[in-house]
């Protein structure tokens, strides 16, 4: 009867482990599959877990070529996973005046090479150094840690501008605690009398897998797509926006610097995010609206492949634009 039950038991082991070592198999299998594919593809991640601002940009990429439906684009980061704005990662002096860009994927430069960002544009046109903080999925909020954290990191530069971009999309960003597009999980503000209250923020378990299987990497993305939650109100993050601009105005006040806030409506289809918020805000008298600029007509399109964010021709305009504001500021005082 003895010998009946170990054997039994034994048959139950056996049967675990087999199923144990099936399971870790198909995962090796997965993880070698997807790793092939994103070489071939070109279809590399493009950011990595960050316990303060939820993601950055994956540092030290160099001349990565990253391939997406419809087009293709070459992105480089600094150590920091900042985007390159020269063509070799450098220290300027601190004496250098310096003029961050603030913003998400737009400012990050989604779907143009390294050379064709404005930030990069600025920086071959002037005499400033640029740092580029934009990374997409970011919202206002978490463009505020981005910046706070940056010159925490670097509290002796002479900061001469911090030029903050708005789009729609910040309104809604604001309120989650999940990216879809990112599969990736995003620190969250509440406002209390008029200034910004964090939530405690950890990064989970499945952010940090995400840095370390593309297996998972690949398999979360695509069900935070696919299971994506129903879209935000945009009203309800108008607070937050609005305190993480004041707070990154009073850190300018603070250094010294100007601060601008610059807005920009959808190139295409604007009707496709038409709320009575949005439209208020873009034609409050502190912002500066670019999206007619953008619009201007001289037969070469300012949007890119993807039909939302700007081409190279876009990104030339406001490095155009923004070179004449930042210059003539100057003048004016």
């Amino acid at each position: 009867m003895i010998s009946t039950v170990l054997t039994f038991r034994k048959k139950i082991f056996y049967k675990c482990l087999l199923i144990l070592i099936s399971f870790v198999i198909v995962l090796v299998a997965g993880e070698v599959v997807v790793r092939i594919w994103v070489a071939f593809s070109n279809r590399i991640p493009l950011t990595v877990s960050n316990a303060h601002t939820g993601w950055v940009l994956s540092p030290n990429l160099r001349n990565r070529l990253r391939v997406e439906p419809g087009g293709q684009f070459v992105i480089s980061t600094n150590k920091d996973g900042h985007r390159l704005t020269a063509p070799v990662e450098q220290v300027p002096p601190e004496t250098t005046p310096v003029v961050i860009l603030v913003g998400d994927s737009f400012v990050q430069g989604v779907g143009v090479n390294d050379n064709e960002t404005f930030g990069w544009l600025l920086a071959r046109d002037t005499p400033w150094t640029i740092v580029n903080l934009g990374v997409l999925g970011y919202g206002t909020d978490q463009q505020l840690l981005s910046l706070k954290g940056y010159l925490k990191a670097h509290p002796n530069l002479a900061v001469r501008d911090i030029v903050v971009f708005v789009f729609d999309n910040d309104f809604v960003d604001v309120q989650t605690k999940y990216e879809h597009w990112l599969g990736r999980s995003r620190p969250h503000f509440r406002v209390v009398n008029g200034r910004l209250e964090p939530e405690n923020y950890n990064l989970t378990l499945s952010d940090k897998l995400m840095d370390f299987s593309y297996f998972y990497w690949f398999f979360n993305s695509k069900r935070g797509f696919l299971f994506a939650a129903p879209s935000q109100e945009p009203g309800n993050g108008v607070e937050v926006v609005i305190a993480s601009l004041n707070e990154m105005q009073d850190i300018a006040a603070q250094r010294g610097a100007h601060f601008h806030v610059l807005v920009h409506d959808r190139l295409r289809n604007p009707e496709s995010f038409h709320h009575p918020i949005w439209n208020d805000y873009i034609h409050r008298p502190e912002v500066i609206n670019i999206t007619e600029y953008l619009r201007a007509s001289n037969n070469l399109d300012s949007v890119g492949y993807d039909g939302l964010h700007w081409s190279a021709e876009g990104h030339r305009r406001v490095a155009t634009f923004l070179k004449e504001k930042l210059s003539n500021q100057d003048t004016a005082h």
